[in-house]
C-alpha cells in the first residue's frame, strides 16, 4: 500500500486506496491468521498466467455452486479423498508471496509518470 501511495500519481492513489479497502474489509468482516493481509485473487490469475510459479501450491477437486436451501449461491469444495463427482476445478492453496508483489509492484511501476 505505500509503495503505491509513494508513487504520488493517480495509479498509485488508486491502488493504494483500492488495497487499503480490502485490508480494511478482511479485518473487519474475514480476519485471516495475522491483520492486515487480504487475498487479491484477480491479480493472481494475472500473474499466474504470465509466470504460473507464482502459485507454488494447487489442488485438483469438485467445486459446485449450490442453487437452494440454506447453501443458495455458496461455492462448495468437496475436499473428501473420496467424492461422489467429477474433479472440475485447479485450486490455489499457497503462493509466493514475494515474487506476487514484486510482479504487482513492477508491472504497475509502469504508470510512474502518469499525472
Amino acid at each position: 500500500e505505500e509503495v503505491f501511495a509513494s508513487w504520488n500519481n493517480p495509479v498509485g492513489d488508486f491502488v493504494a486506496a483500492e488495497i487499503r479497502g480490502r485490508l480494511n474489509a478482511y479485518n473487519t468482516m474475514q480476519p485471516l491468521h495475522e491483520p492486515d493481509i487480504a487475498p487479491i485473487h484477480d491479480a493472481l490469475c494475472i500473474m499466474y498466467l504470465l509466470d504460473p510459479t507464482v502459485i507454488t501450491k494447487m489442488k485438483h477437486m469438485r467445486c459446485d455452486v449450490i442453487c437452494g436451501g440454506m447453501a443458495d449461491g455458496m461455492t462448495l469444495f468437496d475436499t473428501r479423498h473420496f467424492n461422489d463427482g467429477p474433479k472440475n476445478v485447479y485450486v490455489c492453496l499457497d503462493t509466493d508471496e514475494e515474487k506476487f508483489a514484486s510482479m504487482l509492484i513492477d508491472i504497475l511501476s509502469r504508470s510512474k509518470n502518469i499525472q
